[in-house]
């Protein structure tokens, strides 16, 4: 290490956006050279994206599978044709990207926000069920990480109160409770296929269901509503949205697919060396599984209690940079999600504050909301995106690192004393 903390032996942490995290190679050229060969792009004359959802359903154990174009989309074609009243009201997470919150507001329906456990980061039945209201119709509950929520839990509780149970499940490909894989117990599970997830083709997504009726609602919604192989006055039963996957994706996705044995293995293996480096470390906690769980890991993510401010949070994460480990506080910032300007304004195009504005909508005010579990989660937990490429000998770098970086910024304890959690 430098005077300044950085690597000097050229040493760089595997990254997802590049060739040094993610495994493409021969399958994936072979599965494009194939589209190029047959020279429908498309997906409509192709077969790589009908053989993906296949093939995506099966290992998921589940009938229906549907490839979009994002995660964002995934979520947007689940509500959309749910058909929920517009302006009624979806309890997600405030721990989430912006994606999750765009599927809702783009379906003309009102995000509300759940408060999370500030040891998982994950919405609960009993925080959810503390949001339920009159116009409540669904609730989006977003596994982290590669971990789950308690989806059996929150099924129960939508089908107490005659709610719909969409999964978002774009961080947890495959990840398991209890047996059970994220995405297969709501009516949708939705899943992105972005550049840094375990099965990536760049952007795409993919939804599943076990809902014969609601399959070939999406498959039309996501085509612009066009109901292919009909014509006349029926060949567009409803409004939709162009969100197809193309034959390019579909190509890439399929391989990584099939692929995703080995990905999972090397995220889990790798993670399990950090975990293992710092079970023993009073000062840093790295989130683990339960016993019950099979976690996908997505990012590596660790917890300091005795961060004591903002500030010092922040300066944790630059001595982490520092070491050549680009965490990111709370994975979104120190804040919750209804805080970026475009929610708590309700910026939407024209200012027409849609869905909010319609008529019988809650004009929600999310500067007034208070969460605890998600604000301590969000300054108190570090993430940094985790990925096949890293090592175990990457792995040791990265747990002495996190030490090096922590001892560097540890408060004293008197310090800490005089803050209370």
């Amino acid at each position: 290490m430098s005077a300044g903390g950085e690597p000097t032996d050229g040493w760089r942490l595997p990254v997802a956006y590049d060739r040094s995290g993610r495994i493409f190679g021969e399958a994936e050229l072979t599965e494009l050279a194939e589209v190029l060969a047959a020279g429908a792009l498309t997906r409509w004359g192709g077969e790589k994206a009908d053989a993906f959802e296949r093939e995506w359903a099966a290992r998921l154990g589940v009938p229906y599978a549907v490839a979009v174009s994002s995660g964002s989309a995934a979520l947007h074609v689940a509500l959309a044709v749910l058909d929920l009243p517009p302006g009624t009201e979806v309890i997600t997470s405030p721990v989430t990207d912006m994606g999750t919150v765009i599927g809702i507001v783009c379906a003309g329906l009102v995000p509300v926000f759940a408060d999370v456990d500030p040891a998982t980061g994950l919405v609960t039945p009993e925080t959810v069920a503390a949001c339920l209201g009159p116009r409540t119709r669904a609730v989006l509950p977003v596994h982290l990480h590669g971990r789950c929520a308690d989806a059996a839990g929150l099924a129960r509780l939508a089908d107490r109160h005659g709610l719909a149970l969409v999964e978002d499940a774009s961080q947890a490909h495959f990840a398991r409770r209890a047996g059970v894989a994220a995405g297969t117990t709501g009516v949708f599970g939705c899943f992105s296929l972005q550049q840094s997830k375990v099965v990536s083709c760049g952007e795409g997504g993919v939804l599943v269901t076990a809902d014969r009726q609601l399959a070939e609602q999406a498959r039309i919604f996501q085509n612009k509503g066009w109901l292919r192989g009909e014509s006349g006055a029926q060949a567009y039963p409803l409004l939709g949205v162009n969100y197809r996957m193309g034959e390019l994706a579909a190509a890439v996705a399929r391989a990584q697919l099939h692929r995703v044995e080995t990905i999972l293995q090397r995220r889990r293996a790798s993670y399990a060396v950090v975990a293992g480096c710092l079970r023993d470390d009073p000062d840093v906690r790295v989130l683990g599984e339960r016993p019950d769980e099979y976690a996908s890991w997505w990012c590596l993510a660790i917890q300091c209690d005795w961060l004591p401010d903002l500030a010092t949070a922040r300066r944790l994460m630059s001595a982490l940079h520092a070491e050549g480990l680009p965490f990111a506080l709370g994975g979104i910032g120190p804040d919750p999600i209804y805080r970026v300007e475009a929610i708590r304004g309700k910026r939407t195009p024209g200012g027409a504050r849609l869905p909010w504005s319609l008529p019988g909508a809650a004009d929600h005010d999310y500067d007034a909301l208070h969460h605890p579990g998600a604000q301590w989660f969000l300054t108190h937990t570090l993430t940094l995106n985790w990925n096949e490429g890293i090592t175990v000998s990457d792995a040791e770098r990265v747990a002495d690192g996190i030490r090096r970086a922590v001892a560097a910024v540890r408060v004293t304890p008197e310090h800490q004393e005089r803050h209370v959690r």
